[in-house]
């Protein structure tokens, strides 16, 4: 049977089609851009993975024992879960740039428990009892947790997650508590918490960006010089990762 041109047409049309279907859904990869701090909020909308070893993916919770408690793995080391735990997300670190995610329906293998609050979609208030609210701060001059004080009845604490994406950080009284005296400060004037390794453990961006160790300094002179991670002599006012004294530090 002769089969008239505009069928043919028609079956080419669902053929490719069908075909490009196919492919979409074989090519689920997504890119997503690391801002110049180093530090990407995310929240896919799937499970998720990367070949991309100098990656690092971290969430944190509150910990009796710390105050905070940040897990950190590799994004080549498995694959990771679009939701933690319902409404959290995690946070990519790794020099500024783009990178590419597969989305998948794979089986996570490289699961950590997060007690985080996430919002994207539109502004709302959260309401949490016995919990101290921190808002994730991600700028270039500061790097850490802001505490959000809106009290409600009850024990319970407010805040306006605004549209965007927002990280808040519900830590218990206990949690602060620690926090505090790791910081050698008192809770009431506990407002912010800094990205800290050295008292928390968090990842650093200059952690998986640079391979520069501690500089063997000559002389006291030299000693009170900085340096940012190319080795460039920088001054006081030098915002972001310097290296005093052979350690590095966050301005």
């Amino acid at each position: 049977m002769k089969i008239s041109t505009p069928v043919k047409m028609l079956v080419i049309a669902a053929a490719l089609l069908f075909t490009t279907n196919v492919r979409a859904q074989e090519n689920r990869d997504t890119v997503v851009t690391v801002p110049s701090t180093g530090y990407l909020p995310l929240k896919p909308s799937q499970n998720f993975t990367g070949t991309n070893e100098d990656v690092l993916v971290t969430s944190f919770s509150g910990s009796s024992s710390k105050g905070i408690n940040f897990n950190t793995k590799k994004l080549s080391e498995g694959v990771f879960s679009s939701s933690v735990n319902s409404g959290s997300a995690v946070i990519l670190v790794a020099q500024p740039g783009n990178y590419t995610l597969t989305l998948t329906d794979a089986a996570v293998t490289a699961n950590f428990f997060s007690t985080t609050v996430f919002w994207v979609y539109e502004p709302c208030v959260v309401y949490k009892k016995g919990r101290m609210l921190y808002k994730f701060i991600n700028t270039a001059d500061k790097l850490g947790f802001q505490r959000d004080e809106t009290y409600a009845s009850d024990d319970y604490q407010s805040c306006t997650m605004d549209e965007g994406e927002n990280i808040y950080a519900p830590f218990a009284t206990k949690n602060i508590e620690k926090a505090a005296e790791l910081l050698n400060t008192t809770v009431a004037d506990l407002t912010f918490i800094p990205w800290s390794k050295e008292v928390f453990g968090a990842p650093l961006l200059s952690d998986i960006t640079t391979d520069i160790q501690n500089i063997n300094l000559p002389s006291d002179n030299n000693a009170r010089q900085l340096f940012n991670l190319t080795g460039q002599k920088v001054n006081e006012n030098y915002k972001g990762i310097i290296i005093k004294n052979g350690r590095k530090y966050i301005k």
